[in-house]
Order: structure tokens, then C-alpha cells, then sequence
């Protein structure tokens, strides 16, 4: 009787155990995964492999890092630190600044963008030595564009421009003289030479072959032809501008009648007038025997518009400068009907650099005597 219990206890176990094995089994074989998009971070799972889209790539680890074996050049500003191989390099930078109505701060946003490279090798402008920079075959070690302003050397003298290592620019396509170098090269072309007018005898009646050799040369792009749009009928556009659509050839497709929007006009002009405050920014103890308030300027572009002295030396701030009266002329805001207060403006002929209240200077107008 014991021995029949036992066994009864024995077919029970392994029964049981059976249940476990196979509920375990139908868990283990679920075929959902983790993948991570290239471009945005995001994770998302998938029911199978099979159906993560290409930009997409499975999840190996529980966090989700990107493979090493995924080249950096597919990853994204989001997704390129996530690759223990690469990192971030910046290819432009730009920045905006707005200064108070009083001059005394400034506030500047600076936007850059960024491409994913592999971490190594190093780009030649992070190397520091000069050995470190001859040794390797895309760099060189070379003399870095002067300062404007002399940095002292304590001998009466100019300390020499520094050195630094920098990235190595291309061959110009001329220097190339072999025919396989120079049709490599996706900005260069190969012009054989012409056959010469005169038969050079070969000794069997006949004449030497033309000499293979030939000039390489920048590769000359020619657009396509465009096609032929009739031009905008006369009266189209009164007092507005006419804006141009052109395809990726640069070819005129269509046109249109943009009117002038006076809060765009105004927003031009403020910003302009905020322009012209930060090209005034100067330095009132500078030794320098150059006069730094000498560009005479209009301080506006409307209402009122008076004459006024900035640096010529804040370059930036003079591009901003030109650009917004470029826009403003392309948007014909010169055009708009806008009745201006009678104000006479003073006509300063000179500024002189005074300190600021902010501890920087600026270019004060030196106003005539009444």
C-alpha cells in the first residue's frame, strides 16, 4: 500500500513539473524585440525581427546602446553618443544677440550643428604637437591666420602668428599629372592633348601615334538648358515684389506677387536699430592708434532716419546690418506709405569710445554745438 502511494505521489510530481515546463516554454518563445530609430532615439518594440523597419536597429542590451558595427555616419546629433565609437563634431556654429535698451547687458543664443564621426583617429586640428601632426598624411603643420592686433613680444616687435596642425586641402586639379589621379577625383576632368598638325614618320609610311599625354583640370559643370516661361504680364505685381520659383537646376518655373506686411517691416527695423547697438560696442582703453567710432551709419530704416557713428571693427554686426536692409528692400518695405513725425535730426561729425555703464564702451556721437 505505501508502495502504491508513492507512486501515485511520483506521477503527481512529474505532472506538475510537466505543467511548469511547458508554461515556461510557451513564455521563452516570444519573438518581440527592442529596437531604437538611428535618427530619433526612440525605442519602440516589434513583434519580430523581421519587422524592425531598416533605419531601425535591435536592441542587444537592456539599454539600448547602438552597436559599435554601426557606422557613425548614419547616426543622428540624438542617437551618435549611443555608439561607444563615435562622437560629435561641430560643423557650424551661429549666433544671435539682443542688447538692452540701455546698452548695459547683452544676451546671445548660439545654434550649432553637429555631424557623428568615428572617435578615432583624432581630426588633425586636435593635435597638439608638432610630431604628432607630420606623422600623420592628411595633416600638416603650418602657420594659423595673424590676429589683427599686434600681440607684444616685449622686444619693441610682433609676436610670430602660431602654428597649429590643420587638415591637409586637396591637391588643385592642375598638379595632378597622371590621367587615373586626375579622373578619380569627382572635381577634376582629364583634356588629352590635341594630335599635332604635322605627321611625325614613323618608318613604315605611316605616322606616329598621338602622344597620350594631357592636362587635368577643374571639372567644368554645364546646367541644363531651362525651359522657356513667359515673363510676368505688365501691372502683375504694383507695388509689391515678384518672387521667382526655381528647380534644383536654378531654372525659373512659375512666379508670384508677394505685397509688402508692415508688422514684417517693423520687426526688420527694430531689429536693424539693435543691430546698429552692437556694432557701437568699442573699447574705451585700447592703445591701439586707430580710430575705432569712424563708420558713419543710418541708425534706422524708417522713421526717423539719422546719421550715426559705429565700429567698423564689429564685422558681424555690420553684415547683420546690410542683411536686414537687404531684406527689407527685397520685401519693399521702402514702399510703404508711413507718415513719420517731422523731427530734425542732429548730424554728428564725429563719436568718440566712452565707457559704459556696463564696464565696456561704446561709440557716443559727438554732437555739434548749438
Amino acid at each position: 500500500m505505501a508502495r502504491l502511494t508513492e507512486l501515485k505521489i511520483g506521477l503527481g510530481a512529474g505532472v506538475v513539473l510537466a505543467l511548469v515546463l511547458m508554461l515556461a516554454g510557451c513564455g521563452g518563445d516570444d519573438p518581440s524585440v527592442q529596437a531604437r530609430n538611428l535618427l530619433t532615439g526612440e525605442v519602440q518594440t516589434f513583434p519580430s525581427k523581421d519587422e524592425v523597419p531598416p533605419d531601425w536597429i535591435v536592441c542587444d542590451t537592456p539599454d539600448c546602446t547602438v552597436p559599435p558595427a554601426v557606422p557613425c555616419q548614419k547616426l543622428s546629433e540624438k542617437t551618435c553618443k549611443l555608439n561607444p565609437n563615435c562622437r560629435l563634431k561641430v560643423l557650424w556654429c551661429e549666433g544671435t544677440g539682443t542688447v538692452s535698451s540701455d546698452g548695459s547687458s547683452t544676451t546671445t543664443t548660439e545654434t550649432c550643428k553637429y555631424q557623428c564621426i568615428p572617435k578615432l583617429p583624432l581630426l588633425c586640428e586636435e593635435l597638439t604637437g608638432e610630431q604628432q601632426c607630420v606623422t600623420r598624411t592628411d595633416c600638416e603643420w603650418a602657420q594659423g591666420p595673424c590676429p589683427m592686433m599686434c600681440a607684444d613680444d616685449g622686444k619693441g616687435g610682433c609676436l610670430p602668428c602660431p602654428y597649429s596642425c590643420r587638415t591637409k586641402a586637396p591637391p588643385i586639379c592642375q598638379s595632378l599629372l597622371d590621367a587615373t589621379q586626375c579622373q578619380a577625383r569627382p572635381d577634376c576632368e582629364w583634356e588629352p592633348l590635341a594630335c599635332a598638325a604635322v605627321c611625325i614618320d614613323d618608318g613604315k609610311g605611316g605616322c606616329l601615334p598621338c602622344d597620350p599625354a594631357g592636362t587635368c583640370k577643374p571639372k567644368t559643370v554645364v546646367p541644363p538648358p531651362c525651359p522657356t516661361i513667359a515673363p510676368p504680364p505688365p501691372g502683375f505685381c504694383t507695388g509689391g515684389k515678384i518672387v521667382y520659383q526655381k528647380d534644383a537646376s536654378g531654372c525659373v518655373v512659375g512666379y508670384s506677387c508677394e505685397m509688402p506686411q508692415p508688422n514684417d517691416c517693423w520687426s526688420l527695423n527694430a531689429a536693424f536699430i539693435n543691430a546698429v547697438k552692437k556694432a557701437k560696442a568699442c573699447n574705451p582703453y585700447s592703445m591701439m592708434p586707430v580710430e575705432q567710432c569712424s563708420k558713419q551709419v543710418k541708425n534706422a530704416l524708417f522713421c526717423p532716419v539719422c546719421p550715426t557713428f559705429i565700429s567698423p571693427f564689429n564685422a558681424a554686426a555690420v553684415q547683420e546690418m546690410a542683411d536686414l536692409e537687404q531684406k527689407w528692400l527685397a520685401l519693399s518695405c521702402d514702399k510703404l506709405e508711413i507718415a513719420c513725425p517731422a523731427m530734425a535730426c542732429p548730424t554728428p561729425q564725429s563719436a568718440s569710445c566712452l565707457p559704459s555703464s556696463a564696464g565696456t564702451g561704446i561709440c557716443t556721437d559727438d554732437m555739434p554745438t548749438p
